[in-house]
């Protein structure tokens, strides 16, 4: 702040790109968390793929899956812990709007 109780002014050297402020918003809002639930998806895939032919004695490599082999097969490993994280949210959420007037 200055002394005259006016907010300071950007010199115009450092203004910034309406397009560019655009796109980091979108990258940090969209992007960044589609690609860790991407990641996740992908790790929980391979790791239930592996375990599973593991079992078999078959070698995971040579079978030759692509990335969305295994995030198709992620989603029936991890219903069960999203499902579970969203009904506790749910009961949290009820008790706390009965509790609340108390």
């Amino acid at each position: 702040m200055t002394g005259s109780g006016e907010a300071p002014t950007a010199s115009p050297g450092h203004a910034k790109e309406p397009g560019l402020s655009a796109a980091v918003d979108f990258v940090t809002r969209v992007v960044a968390p589609a690609s860790l639930l991407t990641a996740i998806l992908y790790y929980f895939g391979y790791t239930r793929e592996r375990a599973l032919f593991g079992y078999f004695g078959v070698d995971l490599e040579s079978l030759r899956f692509s990335t969305t082999d295994y995030l198709v097969s992620s989603v029936g490993t991890i219903f069960v812990p999203i499902g579970t994280v969203l009904l506790c949210g749910v009961f949290a959420l009820a008790g706390h709007h009965l509790l609340a007037p108390l």
